[in-house]
């Protein structure tokens, strides 16, 4: 019973005093994206347009349209093999080159998004677990994108 007041005091005092969730952005972006040219690696480049063309401001009069360039680059490396010499660890980077003009200037920034998995046995899995490991290395590389293009 103490535990179910507690619980509902803790919910009433969150959802009534104005908690936004830290990247909640959708009351601050100011901006659209306009074109999109973008090089790499298929799975990623897919991907990170999928998250991209939802961003959208919510006044569209002052909306800035940012025209985007992206290099995208995934390297899978071994980071450890077993006794027998086959890989035991791998770790996944994924880097994205993000270049965007704003009044003349040129901005350019990269951002990395580093996954460490283990080996699995079955190569069929391995790779639907590789293919999930990168949609969730373009939501994290995505989110960052938004975050840098705010600031701009």
């Amino acid at each position: 019973m103490k535990k179910f007041i507690l619980n509902l005091i803790i919910f009433i005092f969150i959802t009534n005093c104005g908690y936004v969730p830290l990247y909640s952005f959708k009351n601050r972006i100011n901006f659209k994206i306009g074109k999109i040219n973008i090089t790499g690696d298929r799975d990623l480049n897919q991907n990170i347009i999928y998250q991209l063309k939802n961003v959208k401001s919510k006044t569209e009069d002052n909306a800035i349209i940012y025209n985007l360039t992206i290099d995208t680059e995934i390297n899978k490396i071994v980071t450890s093999n077993d006794s027998k010499g086959n890989p035991k660890t791998y770790k996944m980077v994924s880097a994205v080159n993000l270049t965007t003009i704003k009044d003349g200037k040129e901005y350019s920034v990269k951002v990395e998004s580093i996954e460490n998995y283990n080996d699995i046995s079955s190569k069929f899995e391995l790779e639907n677990f590789e293919r999930n490991l990168k949609k969730n290395s373009a939501l994290k590389i995505t989110q960052e994108i938004i975050i840098y293009l705010t600031t701009l």
